[in-house]
């Protein structure tokens, strides 16, 4: 019974330290001008396809005879290009 008791407050515990590391990491969201202001300076640029704003970015002067794309669906408010 002992061990029971023990499995029962490792869970309790468990719950309040995952519960205390959410609450210390919680981040409000930012506004979109932050954001571009941030993650997309020059040469980046806007164009929309299929409804969306995309985001292109040419840092090479290659790049315009190499193209290549990666376009990702958003899994969540930290995912972005730039953690590529």
């Amino acid at each position: 019974m002992n061990w029971i008791k023990r499995l029962w407050w490792s869970a309790i515990l468990l719950a309040i330290l995952i519960a205390g590391a959410i609450v210390w990491s919680w981040e409000p969201d930012r506004q979109l001008g932050e954001l571009v202001a941030r993650w997309a300076p020059e040469p980046s640029r806007f164009v929309e396809l299929d409804g969306m704003q995309v985001h292109l970015r040419s840092a090479m002067p290659w790049a315009a005879a190499l193209a290549v794309s990666v376009v990702t669906r958003p899994l969540g408010a930290r995912c972005a290009m730039n953690h590529w």
